[in-house]
């Protein structure tokens, strides 16, 4: 069973279509020009991070398995027994089995991902890896107000937010993220499990993508970028656009 958080946070809606529209055109009309990853999370889009998260220049996601590997049980041990553990961003759930093994006497898994395609793929396979388990994935924009229905009786709710995605927000669109999780998910013993990158030299970032890209199927990256760029109406960055650390006012 696939949830759909309400019509405000689903991607398939006429709705969202338009919310989208307004937030991209809101980020291009900024003295830094600003379009939100969110965005190329579409089935095609999903998968070719997919394989760049695999290659050993895109460090982040190997060093956080790496990590979860090493700790996974020692996070583990702070879940209460009949807990649900709420994914912001499944991905291809790598990430979610290093914890879920830890995690026998777990009464909900809750996946939570923009990317239809890619939830839907992974839920099979974790339904298939852990039968026992009460999973209930929700498509939704998890960076908009989430509505999480029926999760009243569990004791604890831990939110599990990995691979440095918070990096995608500003400072303050950080915060203030954080805030609403706070107030809107989180009671007194609930918990937040959260990975984060250290800042990095540009030139670092600029390396692990770049290079990744490349790697990649190139023919795949320029038609994607073309599909996005006809269907926006809009002027494409020239070539040779560099990554700033820095913050316009």
């Amino acid at each position: 069973m696939l949830l759909v958080a309400g019509a405000d946070t689903d991607p398939r809606t006429e709705a969202v279509t338009t919310s989208v529209a307004v937030e991209v055109i809101e980020g291009l009309s900024r003295g830094q020009k600003t379009v939100s990853p969110k965005f190329f999370y579409d089935q095609r889009g999903s998968r070719l991070f997919d394989e760049i998260t695999r290659l050993p220049e895109y460090y982040v996601t190997s060093t956080e398995l790496e990590i979860l590997r090493e700790h996974g049980g020692e996070m583990a041990s702070c879940f209460a027994g009949d807990a649900a553990l709420i994914e912001l961003g499944i991905g291809s759930a790598e990430k979610a089995r290093r914890l879920l093994d830890h995690l026998p006497d777990l009464k909900w898994y809750v996946p939570v991902d923009i990317s239809e395609s890619a939830l839907d793929r992974a839920t099979r396979e974790l339904r298939d890896a852990y039968p026992e388990l009460d999973i209930r994935p929700i498509c939704a924009d998890f960076t908009r107000p989430l509505t999480l229905a029926g999760l009243h009786d569990v004791s604890q709710r831990v939110l599990f937010y990995p691979g440095s995605t918070i990096g995608n927000l500003d400072p303050d669109g950080a915060a203030t993220f954080l805030e609403r999780l706070r107030h809107t998910h989180l009671r007194s013993g609930d918990g937040l499990l959260l990975g984060g990158d250290m800042q990095k030299d540009v030139a670092v970032i600029e390396h692990s993508f770049q290079t990744a890209l490349s790697d990649a199927d190139a023919a795949q990256v320029a038609s994607y970028i073309e599909q996005i760029e006809a269907s926006s109406n809009l002027t494409p960055l020239p070539a040779g656009a560099q990554l700033t650390n820095e913050v316009i006012p």
